[in-house]
């Protein structure tokens, strides 16, 4: 017969299992996000892993830059928002 700890312990690792199984994790161009964990998905949006596997991401809004005349803004690689030349 199977005592009262050692069933309680197996109860509880296979509760722990379970919800190790309920908290899924995000996938962005390979690389495996825990939930919460954030990422860059590109120069103007942040994601945030979500408990239930999927992003939540937010995109950053730029404002237009005022240039000097006939200079016309623009967005260098890597970054958000277009500048002045």
């Amino acid at each position: 017969m199977v005592s009262a700890v050692r069933m309680n312990y197996i109860t509880v690792s296979i509760l722990l299992v379970v919800l190790l199984l309920l908290v899924e994790s995000c996938v962005h161009n390979g690389v495996t996000y825990q939930p919460g964990e954030e990422y860059q998905e590109s120069p103007c949006k942040t994601c945030e892993c979500g408990h239930d596997g999927w992003p939540i991401c937010f995109s950053r809004s730029c404002g237009q830059p005022s240039c000097g005349p006939f200079q016309t803004p623009v967005v260098k690689a890597g970054d958000c928002c277009a500048s002045c030349p």
